[in-house]
Parts: structure tokens; C-alpha cells; sequence
């Protein structure tokens, strides 16, 4: 069984962590834990093995009906997957894209005059 790889980051500070991708715990808190394979886990989803390999590499989001797939598959909830992919995806953008917008994006209390 192959392992998730780190996902590729652009750090505007050094002392940033690497993002956790929805497909590393995935990987770790389910998959291991319960002994699947990416194929045995395709299996039991009823989606294709590339689908589930390229989630836990982090090349693939978590769609909602594979939240739900996976929410009866763990007896979790499709908004527990819902949102870790949420979560990594306003921290990827955040970190890739915050500084140019901040320069974009004017703020109301700004224009309002006192």
C-alpha cells in the first residue's frame, strides 16, 4: 500500500507547518487502522482504485458524494470529510493567495466615512 505524499506548498514564512490533506488522514486514521488497501477501500466505496489513490496523495478533493461514501463506509458523518477538505482548501488559498488579495480587496470600514 502506498504512502500519501507531503503536499506541495508556496511558504510566504519558513515557520509554516505543511498542510495535512483530507487524503493523509484518510490514509492514517482509517485506512491503516482498519488494514485497507487503496483497492480494497475502492472496493468497499464502489469508486475507482485511481480515485482513492489520488485522494490519499493529495492530488484529488473530496467530493460530497465521496463524503458520503466514505461517511457510511466509517459510520462517520459526509460533513466530517466535507469539512477536512474545506478546511485544507481555505488554507491552501490562504497561504498561496492572501498577500495579493489583501492588495486587491478593499474593505467597507475603509471607504465608509466618520
Amino acid at each position: 500500500m502506498g504512502k500519501p505524499t507531503e503536499s506541495k506548498n508556496n511558504y510566504a514564512e519558513g515557520d509554516l507547518l505543511p498542510l495535512i490533506t483530507p487524503g493523509q488522514i484518510l490514509f492514517h486514521e482509517f485506512m491503516e487502522p482498519y488494514g485497507l488497501s487503496m483497492n480494497s477501500l475502492a472496493k468497499n466505496l464502489n469508486i475507482s482504485p485511481t480515485a482513492v489513490s489520488e485522494i490519499v496523495r493529495g492530488e484529488r478533493s473530496i467530493t460530497t458524494l465521496t463524503a458520503i461514501r466514505l461517511s457510511l463506509c466509517f459510520d462517520t458523518t459526509p460533513q466530517f470529510w466535507t469539512n477536512l477538505q474545506q478546511q485544507h482548501d481555505i488554507e491552501e488559498a490562504m497561504r498561496e493567495s492572501l498577500d495579493k488579495l489583501q492588495k486587491e480587496v478593499t474593505r467597507v470600514k475603509d471607504l465608509v466615512v466618520h
